[in-house]
C-alpha cells in the first residue's frame, strides 16, 4: 500500500478548488493588466494546437492550453455573445464586485488565442437580455 504525502493531497485539493471556480475561459487566453490585478489566470487543459517547430504560425497561433480567468472577488455574469466577421466569437460579461460593475469583452478568433479586457460599455442587446429573466 502506497502512502501519499500530505503535501500532495493538499496540492490536489487546491487545484481542484481553483478549477471548480467559475470564470472566463479561452484558448491561450490573454488578459489586460487590470484583469491580471483583479484575478488569476489558471491553465485548465494541456496544450492544444500546432506544435511544429518548423511552422511559422502565420495563419494560426502556436499550441496553448485552455486558460480560465478567475476573479479574486465578486461575481461574473455572462451577458451574451455574437459572431463577428473573420470567424471571431465575441462574448460579454459583467464583473460585479460590491457596488462596482466592470464590463468585459472576450474575443475568440478561430485560429488565434483569445483575449479579454475590461471595457467601458457593452451593446444594449447584451444588457437587455438580463431583463428577459436571466439571473443576476
Amino acid at each position: 500500500m502506497m502512502t501519499v504525502p500530505t503535501a500532495l493531497v493538499e496540492a490536489v485539493g487546491r487545484a481542484v478548488e481553483r478549477l471548480s471556480r467559475p470564470g472566463i475561459e479561452g484558448w491561450g487566453l490573454r488578459i489586460c493588466e487590470d484583469m491580471a490585478a483583479a484575478g488569476e489566470l489558471v491553465e485548465v487543459s494541456e496544450r492544444i494546437g500546432c506544435t511544429s517547430e518548423t511552422c511559422a504560425h502565420e495563419s494560426h497561433d502556436p499550441a496553448a492550453p485552455m486558460c480560465r480567468w478567475l476573479p479574486r472577488g465578486g461575481q461574473l455574469v455572462e451577458l451574451g455573445s455574437d459572431e463577428e466577421p473573420g470567424e471571431t466569437r465575441v462574448r460579454y460579461y459583467a464583473h460585479l464586485d460590491g457596488d462596482t460593475v466592470r464590463y468585459i469583452r472576450v474575443e475568440e478568433p478561430r485560429f488565434y488565442h483569445a483575449e479579454a479586457q475590461y471595457i467601458e460599455s457593452v451593446p444594449d442587446w447584451a444588457l437587455a437580455r438580463l431583463a428577459e429573466g436571466a439571473e443576476v
